[in-house]
């Protein structure tokens, strides 16, 4: 098992483990970040649907009628799913904008205009960097969608047989 954030960074030093690996499994969204790079070296990958872990749905639900919240994803790519996530759990909260990691300059401005933001797990040491930050912070934490879990299961058992 590797965490993503420890690939994600040196993706090309981590390879050489993953080759021994018989399957490389993640989440869709992350395996979509390191996909092409994996494939291309010929590991194999099983994507895993997911969904926003309970407490953080919760976290999400109890927000405030009108509560201004930014959100801020490793790469673009996650930005407008994170936005939709947010709204699904609470309509009722106001969505100031999203960014990637990657916009540095506009990060503060963001900062400084929500009440809440929300941020994926590798968005945030670039959250720790900002000077300015809202008074409510909630990591948008994906798990596992249950029938999937029962999925990697099973083929771990037939790996076994």
């Amino acid at each position: 098992p590797v965490v993503l954030e420890e690939v994600a960074d040196d993706i090309e030093g981590w390879l050489p483990r993953l080759h021994k690996a018989r399957h490389v499994i993640g989440l869709v969204f992350d395996l979509s970040y390191i996909q092409p790079l994996l494939v291309r070296h010929g590991v194999p990958v099983i994507p895993i649907l997911a969904m926003p872990r309970p407490d953080v749905k919760e976290r999400l639900a109890e927000l405030e009628p009108g509560c201004r919240v930014g959100v801020l994803a490793s790469v673009p790519d996650f930005v407008d799913g994170m936005i939709s996530c947010v709204v699904e759990s609470n309509p009722e909260v106001e969505i100031v904008g999203g960014l990637s990691c990657r916009d540095r300059r506009q990060i503060p401005t963001l900062m400084s205009s929500v009440d809440c933001v929300v941020y994926g797990t590798l968005a945030r040491q670039t959250l720790e960097a900002q000077s300015i930050l809202p008074p409510t912070s909630i990591e948008l934490v994906y798990v596992p969608e249950t029938g999937w879990i029962e999925r990697m299961r099973a083929l771990l058992r037939s790996e076994l047989i």
